[in-house]
Parts: structure tokens; C-alpha cells; sequence
């Protein structure tokens, strides 16, 4: 039986201190600076996957060419990088925006799909 994990995306959000916390559900959360690292465990403690939140500045230059590729208009505002044990790729939610318009691309294996497409209100 496959197990689909789903994962919910939200917004960026910097911490300006190192923390490191673990909460009821055994998920150990650490934060530096401009980026986060969220790692999800199931209840035996095994990790089911990592998830790093981080700026445009810190994303892998294959992956932002990709996207500047497509989308040369807007600005990217905030990446999660999802990384899971047994994967070798990384898979990349990518949050963008222009005057008018916020997007949500997904980059796995070298192929973009968007995944939300918003007007700016």
C-alpha cells in the first residue's frame, strides 16, 4: 500500500533567531535567519520527509533558471524545498508574483507545474 503524502504550503515567514523546537506530533522545527527547516517523523520517530522554506537568494541555480525561464515577469517571493529519504530529487514549491498575479509552481525532475494561479486583489 503507497502512502501519498500530501503537503500543505503556506506562507514564508523568516526568523530572525536559531530555535529549535519538537511538538506533540514529534515534528522538530529549526529556524536560522532567513530560512527554516520543518522535519515530519512518523510515531516510531522515522522521518517521513524535511521541509526548508528559504528566499529566491538561496534557491539552486538549475531550478531558478527553470522557472525565470517561464516565468521572466515575476518575482519569486519564497520557496519550500521538500526533501524526502529514498528520493533523489528534491521537490521544489515555488511561490511567485507580479503586479497582478500570484502563482504556485511545483518543480519535480525537471518539469514545472503549476499548482495555484491567483489574481492580486
Amino acid at each position: 500500500m503507497k502512502k501519498i503524502i500530501t503537503i500543505a504550503v503556506s506562507a514564508l515567514l523568516a526568523a530572525v533567531v536559531s530555535t529549535s523546537t519538537v511538538n506533540a506530533a514529534g515534528k522538530t522545527t529549526t529556524s536560522v535567519k532567513e530560512s527554516t527547516s520543518t522535519d515530519v517523523r512518523d510515531k516510531k520517530g522515522k522521518l517521513l520527509y524535511s521541509v526548508k522554506r528559504y528566499d529566491a537568494a538561496q534557491l539552486n541555480k538549475e531550478v531558478k533558471s527553470l522557472v525565470r525561464s517561464q516565468y521572466y515577469d515575476f518575482d519569486i517571493v519564497g520557496v519550500e524545498e521538500i526533501i524526502m529519504p529514498g528520493m533523489e530529487k528534491s521537490i521544489y514549491v515555488i511561490h511567485l508574483q507580479d503586479d497582478t498575479h500570484v502563482k504556485v509552481v511545483r518543480i519535480y525532475n525537471g518539469e514545472l507545474e503549476v499548482t495555484g494561479d491567483y489574481k492580486r486583489g
